[in-house]
């Protein structure tokens, strides 16, 4: 049998460090967060491929709807009975769940802020404001597009124009 000697000739990471970067926008993949034993549905998300001219990367993930906590639900709507807690520790404010459909609520006021961050990098990415556009679309629209992006924690905390990072 033939022996392999193994050894690292790159201990650099090619994910991108803390810090600001302009990056371009590689792709995307709509896709969902992991099942939950809390509840039946899944988080809609859109994964962005983001890697800047190095060629370190990171993915940006952006979620598409929001839920309402069950602290969120008024006094008639918990008296109603037909909603639930997603947490068995009644101490945790876990999400309000349909009790019929074991599917979360969601908050109108959450998604769109989770829309609110997607129209942000859309923005920084030199997007015309105003534009409407399916989700599908504007994604699309953003392959190839240059941004600022922040990174903290091995995440985008937040997007900026390309513009910002270069000053």
């Amino acid at each position: 049998m033939q022996k392999v000697k193994i050894r690292v000739e790159n201990n650099v990471s090619s994910l991108l460090q803390e810090g600001n970067h302009v990056v371009t926008i590689k792709g995307y993949k709509e896709t969902a967060s992991k099942a939950n034993a809390g509840y039946n549905d899944v988080t809609e998300q859109i994964a962005v491929s983001l890697e800047n001219a190095a060629g370190k990367f990171i993915t940006m993930w952006l979620n598409t709807k929001g839920y309402k906590r069950f602290s969120q639900l008024t006094e008639k709507e918990v008296a109603s009975g037909k909603f639930g807690n997603s947490s068995d520790d009644e101490s945790v404010d876990g999400y309000a769940v349909d009790k019929k459909t074991g599917c979360r609520i969601e908050d109108e006021e959450k998604t769109a802020s989770a829309l609110s961050i997607i129209g942000k990098l859309a923005q920084d990415a030199g997007m015309a404001i105003g534009l409407e556009l399916s989700l599908d679309e504007l994604m699309d629209e953003l392959v190839g597009r240059e941004v600022g992006i922040a990174v903290k924690g091995n995440k985008v905390a937040y997007t900026q124009p390309a513009e910002r990072v270069h000053a």
